[in-house]
């Protein structure tokens, strides 16, 4: 019984981690997919030049990135289920 109890932890980690992973992956493609629509949309302002166009939102490197944050909140810090 105590080892049962001992496994529980490591258990709901797995589980939380396993419903995790789907949302981090989406998130990672959302962020790719938005990074390429800004490049996009800078290429079809006319006239002006990248270095001088006015920054509308932070760029993606600016901004802390939230899947590394969440990973780094649950104490998965990048490491992979097993």
């Amino acid at each position: 019984m105590q080892a049962l109890l001992d496994d529980l932890p490591a258990l709901f980690e797995d589980k939380f981690r396993e419903r995790l992973q789907p949302m981090l992956e989406q998130q990672q493609r959302l962020l790719e997919d938005n990074a390429d629509l800004r490049h996009h949309l800078l290429q079809l302002q006319p006239g002006s030049e990248p270095s001088r166009q006015r920054v509308l939102m932070p760029r993606q490197e600016d901004r802390p990135r939230m899947r590394q944050a969440l990973l780094h909140a649950f104490g998965f810090n990048g490491k992979r289920a097993a």
